[in-house]
């Protein structure tokens, strides 16, 4: 979790100090996080994690616990910051109600996945935000019908996904698609007569989400493969089916990701 120093953008992992105990503060580090180019903003999201980490992990008795708990608030609210800054205030806010312990939930959910992955602290930053990013479009993603079931939006609507996946790189594309489709496992079931392909039966905000980035991602391929989207989402479910042992054992991300890419590819 220690990074070099040349991989500093605002905070130290290894010394952080509170920089947010007033409202100056907290416009003053705005400021400063407002002015970095992307990716050094996701160079200080992993820093202000991995210094988060190195706090929690020291043992009890060798630093006044007030002082250690000062200091994890501080990196707790420089995460929000960056988001704020990224996101823009008003979809956190809009995402947790207000609440901003449930995005601080969501954070820190979201930073103990991808530290699993061996990556540098620009891609692991990247990919933090990409994830946040999917969470925090939720609303935008899922509408409620007039019978108040949740319907799944399709085609132009598509198209903000679809952008948000091809600025990504190839390594982040792998892993958001080999991500959406251990998401999907978790809902996904054989048809009536028990055979493949998998239907899907999203009835969570959540699922309804999977299953658009899902779609984004398959509407991308097509596209780049000269492929109509009916082809390309019935060779994609069966894809899936192919591996979906794979899937449920919960291999590494950006494997299945690729590997799924490649198999569509050859068909």
């Amino acid at each position: 979790m220690f990074l070099e120093p040349q991989q500093m953008a605002i905070t130290s992992p290894e010394n952080p100090t509170p920089e947010l105990q007033s409202e100056a503060g907290v416009l003053n580090y705005q400021a400063k996080a407002s002015e970095l180019t992307l990716p050094d903003l996701c160079i200080e999201l992993s820093n202000v994690m991995a210094a988060k980490h190195n706090q929690m992990q020291v043992p009890l008795g060798l630093r006044n616990h007030l002082e250690n708990q000062t200091i994890v608030t501080d990196l707790t609210d420089k995460a929000v910051v960056i988001c704020f800054v990224h996101f823009g205030q008003p979809k956190v806010l809009e995402y947790c109600g207000g609440d901003l312990r449930k995005f601080n939930a969501l954070v820190n959910e979201v930073d103990e996945e991808v530290a699993q992955q061996d990556m540098k602290p620009a891609q692991h930053g990247s990919i933090m935000l990409g994830i946040l990013g999917e969470r925090l479009k939720l609303d935008l993603l899922v509408e409620s019908g007039e019978d108040g079931n949740l319907n799944m939006k399709t085609g132009a609507e598509l198209q903000f996904e679809i952008q948000t996946i091809t600025e990504l790189t190839r390594e982040e594309r792998g892993y958001h698609l080999g991500h959406t489709l251990v998401s999907m496992e978790s809902f996904m079931v054989p048809d009536l007569e028990g055979k493949f392909p998998l239907l899907a039966y999203p009835v969570t905000p959540e699922q309804h989400t999977v299953m658009d980035f899902f779609m984004a991602h398959i509407l991308m391929l097509s596209q780049l493969g000269g492929m109509s989207i009916n082809s390309a989402l019935e060779d994609s479910l069966n894809i899936f089916a192919e591996m979906f042992d794979e899937i449920v054992a919960d291999k590494d991300r950006l494997d299945l990701g690729i590997k799924f890419v490649e198999k569509l590819s050859r068909r």
